[in-house]
């Protein structure tokens, strides 16, 4: 994420869209900005103010014609595992690839970004287990977050099983860079 992208970008679009009365921006976000977690903590920082922007920008669409949307993608099948630098963990074992056959393919994702826009819709979040949670958690955060905290401390202590020795750190930091 950056957040300043989305800054200067709206920055530069938005007075030629209100001076030919009409337009649409669209910015890329992160589920990480909508539903904070201890997974979510690199993305959270730059996602949750790029995920009110639009929000905040969407108010005065109806007089000036421009229209403002964020997409929030959540679990979408591509290779950001395989490019990931990981800290002391393997890097096949930090990708959650035994789930990732269930996650949305990007052609999918690609469709509900485009009938989001096309509805007008402020927050694109897909998909739809990450939209269900995302609704629900903005009704009781509190109970959402004691419902998963089990699911992530399962996830937190896989993930530390997986641990490096200090050899095996030095191995994969070398590979990886």
């Amino acid at each position: 994420m950056d957040l300043f992208g989305v800054i200067y970008g709206t920055l530069a679009a938005y007075p030629i869209m209100t001076r030919q009365g009409f337009g649409h921006i669209v910015n890329t976000s992160s589920s990480a900005g909508l539903l904070p977690g201890p997974f979510n903590a690199p993305t959270t920082p730059a996602s949750t103010p790029s995920s009110g922007c639009p929000c905040r920008c969407a108010s005065k669409r109806p007089i000036w014609g421009v229209k403002v949307s964020v997409v929030c993608p959540g679990f979408v099948r591509t290779s950001i595992y395989q490019t990931a630098v990981t800290v002391n963990i393997p890097q096949d074992k930090a990708s959650p690839s035994a789930r990732l056959a269930a996650w949305m393919m990007e052609p999918r994702a690609a469709q509900v970004i485009l009938n989001g826009v096309e509805k007008n819709q402020a927050v694109i979040v897909f998909p739809a287990s990450i939209r269900w949670v995302w609704r629900a958690y903005r009704i009781a955060p509190a109970l959402i977050s004691r419902l998963l905290a089990p699911l992530l401390r399962k996830r937190i202590r896989e993930l530390r099983s997986y641990r490096l020795t200090s050899d095996e750190a030095k191995k994969a930091a070398e590979g990886q860079s």
